[in-house]
């Protein structure tokens, strides 16, 4: 924290969070190989809502685009 306090996630990087989510892929069990960080609660419900289907669209299924509240 003392280099880094802040990074965005969207559109821009830094080495620290890099090295920060590598590190954490490390640590987390099998099948647990992606980080993605976020600033609050809302950001990271937003963003998840953006990627499942960006990832059922790669994986070929765009039927899978229903999101149940």
């Amino acid at each position: 924290m003392m280099t880094l306090m802040m990074a965005p996630a969207f559109n821009m990087g830094h080495p620290k969070s890099f090295e920060l989510s590598s590190r954490l892929t490390e640590l987390a069990p099998e099948g647990f190989n992606h980080v993605f960080f976020g600033n609050s609660g809302s950001e990271a419900v937003e963003s998840a809502l953006k990627i499942a289907p960006a990832y059922w669209r790669e994986k070929g299924k765009n039927e899978k685009n229903n999101i149940v509240w």
